[in-house]
C-alpha cells in the first residue's frame, strides 16, 4: 500500500520534529555540568553522614569526567534537623564556599510522631532560613525530598515508643516533600524526588517478596537503596547517556569501516580470521561497591554504563573477543551484529581500572566518615553543655581537639583524592576478535 502525505501533514511532521529537538536540547542543557574548581557540599542528616550515596555519585564523577576537578564535601550529621544545620552552617558549609549544595533533610524534622502543625511550621521556617543562607553566600541549592519511611521494617525492629505514628509517617514525609517541591518551583531551584524510586521498587518487589525492603531499619536505606538514590541524583545532574559505542562494519573479509562514540578507534586492521583495533575511551565505567551494585539493576541504571560493541557483516561462525589479551567470551556473528554489551563483563581491563578508583574513593570516604563522627561528637558535647553547667574552658579545649582530629581525617582524604586524580584517566585498550 502506497502512503502519500498531504502538505499539511509534512508541515506538521516538521513542526513536531523541531519541537522534539528543542525539548531534547532543553533537557540536555538542563543537565547540571560542573566546572573545574567548583565546590559541592552534601548537606544532610545520618543518611548523608554515612558517606555512601555521595560516595557512589563521586565514583561516577571521577570515572565519567576524568578531567574534572571538583571540591566535594560531606556535611551530614546523624540526628540533624534543619535547625541543627543552621547552627553549624558557617563552620561546616559556608567555609567551603560551595557553588552548589544538595539538601537531604526531613526524616528527623517530623520528630517521629503523627502530624503536628507546630513541628511542621518549625521545619518550614528552618528550611527557608537554610535556603536563604545558601543564597546569601552565592550557593545554588539542590533540594532533595526526604526518603521513604518503611513502617513495616520499623515495626519489625521493635525500636519505637509510639505505635500511632508508624503508619502515618511515610505520608507525613510525602507531605513535607510536596511542600519542598513547591518551594523549589517558586524559587527555581533544582528538586530531586528521592522517594519515588524507593517507593516504586519496594511496592513492585513486595508483590512477590513480602519481606523485601530497601530500608532495613525503616529509616536508613541499605547500600542497595542508597545506590538507587545515587542513580536518581546522577540522572538529574548529568542525564542518562551511554558510556561508549563501537561499531565495525565489515565490507568483505579484509575490509571494513569503524565508528565510535565516547572514544576513538585507531589502527583498525583485518586478516582473514581476525579483526584488531585500538580504542581510547573518553570515560570509565561506573563501578560501586559489591554490596550496593544490585541497586543499579533495580534503578534501571544500565544505560549509564552501556558500551555496546557491534560488528556487522561477519561471516557465519563463532568468534572470541579479547581485550588487552584477556579473553572476554565467545560470541556468534549474530550476537556481534546485535551488539555485545561489554558492561556485563567485569574482567574487562577498564572495568577493573574503574574498580580501583572506586576502592580508593571508599578509602577516602572512610576518612570523611571519621570526620563526620567527630562532628557528631561536637554536637553531643555542645548539647550537653547547654544542659549541664560545666567548665567553659574545658569544653572549648574539647571542641578544639575534635576539630584538630577532624582536620587530620580530611587531610588523609585529600591525599587519597590526589591519588584518584593521578590514576583516573582512561587508557588505550587493544581489542581483538578471532574466528574459531
Amino acid at each position: 500500500m502506497k502512503v502519500s502525505y498531504k502538505p499539511q501533514t509534512t508541515v506538521l511532521l516538521v513542526i513536531i520534529f523541531f519541537f522534539q529537538q528543542v525539548v531534547h536540547a532543553q533537557i540536555k542543557d538542563d543537565n547540571l555540568i560542573f566546572k573545574n574548581g567548583e565546590s559541592l557540599v552534601w548537606i544532610g542528616n545520618s543518611i548523608t553522614h554515612q558517606c555512601r550515596y555521595s560516595q557512589y555519585i563521586e565514583d561516577y564523577i571521577f570515572t565519567r569526567f576524568p578531567d574534572l576537578r571538583l571540591h566535594l564535601h560531606t556535611a551530614g550529621v546523624s540526628g540533624d534537623k534543619a535547625g541543627n544545620v543552621l547552627i553549624r552552617f558557617d563552620r561546616d558549609i559556608a567555609r567551603h564556599e560551595p557553588n552548589y549544595a544538595t539538601i537531604l533533610l526531613g526524616m528527623n524534622d517530623g520528630s517521629y510522631r503523627t502530624f503536628d502543625k507546630a513541628v511542621f511550621e518549625t521545619y518550614q521556617k528552618d528550611m527557608l532560613s537554610l535556603l536563604n543562607k545558601l543564597d546569601s553566600i552565592g550557593t545554588k541549592p539542590i533540594i532533595m525530598s526526604p526518603t521513604m519511611f518503611d513502617a513495616k521494617q520499623k515495626r519489625s525492629t521493635g525500636s519505637y515508643s509510639d505505635e500511632s505514628y508508624l503508619n502515618e509517617y511515610n505520608g507525613l514525609l510525602a507531605y513535607y516533600s510536596a511542600w519542598l517541591r513547591e518551594v523549589a518551583r517558586e524559587k527555581e531551584y533544582r528538586f530531586i524526588d528521592l522517594r519515588a524510586s524507593l517507593e516504586k521498587i519496594t511496592s513492585e518487589k513486595r508483590k512477590f517478596e513480602k519481606d523485601f525492603t530497601l530500608i532495613p531499619d525503616g529509616i536508613h536505606p541499605s547500600p542497595v537503596g542508597l545506590a538507587v538514590m545515587a542513580t536518581d541524583i546522577i540522572k538529574d545532574f548529568f542525564g542518562d547517556s551511554p558510556l561508549s559505542e563501537i561499531l565495525i562494519t565489515m565490507e568483505g573479509r579484509k575490509k571494513g569501516t569503524s565508528n565510535a562514540k565516547g572514544g576513538q578507534i585507531n589502527n583498525l586492521a583485518f586478516t582473514g580470521k581476525e579483526i584488531e583495533f585500538e580504542f581510547l575511551p573518553e570515560s570509565l565505567p561506573w563501578v560501586i561497591p559489591d554490596d550496593a551494585s544490585n541497586g543499579l539493576i533495580l534503578a534501571n541504571a544500565s544505560l549509564l554504563n552501556s558500551e555496546p560493541l557491534t560488528i556487522t557483516g561477519l561471516s557465519r561462525g563463532n568468534y572470541k573477543l579479547f581485550v588487552d589479551s584477556i579473553e572476554i567470551g565467545s560470541f556468534t556473528d549474530l550476537e556481534f551484529a546485535k551488539g555485545i554489551e561489554l558492561n556485563k563483563y567485569t574482567m574487562l581491563p577498564h572495568y577493573q581500572h574503574s574498580k580501583s578508583i572506586a576502592d580508593l574513593n571508599r578509602q577516602r570516604n572512610v576518612e570523611i566518615y571519621k570526620s563526620r563522627e567527630l562532628w557528631f561528637q561536637k554536637k553531643m558535647l555542645q548539647e550537653k553543655a547547654k544542659i549541664i553547667e560545666g567548665d567553659e574552658e574545658d569544653n572549648q579545649k574539647a571542641l578544639i581537639d575534635l576539630d584538630t582530629k577532624a582536620g587530620i581525617c580530611l587531610g588523609n582524604a585529600e591525599r587519597i583524592l590526589q591519588k584518584i586524580y593521578q590514576s583516573n584517566s582512561p587508557k588505550k585498550r587493544i581489542y581483538k576478535i578471532v574466528k574459531q
